[in-house]
């Protein structure tokens, strides 16, 4: 997630500050990687790097099934509309 949607979706309380920090915290370690030559990720940052990851995915997961949730109602209620139900 690149870091401008983690902030907005930060300032709009879509995520909390330990979501956001992890993102950022994900971001940090992922660009060191990506960028800084000769630079190796240890067995114990990778496995931190992970369970992080896991830790975000597990906190989101609620949000993501709700938005899907939001998103077939408004298809529906659409839907409906279209008939002229």
């Amino acid at each position: 997630m690149p870091l401008v949607l983690a902030v907005l979706l930060y300032s709009e309380d879509v995520l909390t500050e330990p979501e956001y920090e992890m993102i950022r915290r994900l971001k940090r370690l992922r660009d060191r990687a990506t960028h800084i030559a000769g630079f190796e990720v240890s067995p114990d940052e990778a496995v931190i790097y992970v369970e992080v990851a896991s830790r975000l995915m597990s906190s989101l997961e609620p949000k993501l099934k709700l938005s899907e949730l939001v998103q077939e109602q408004r298809r529906r209620r659409e839907k409906e509309q279209g008939a002229g139900l």
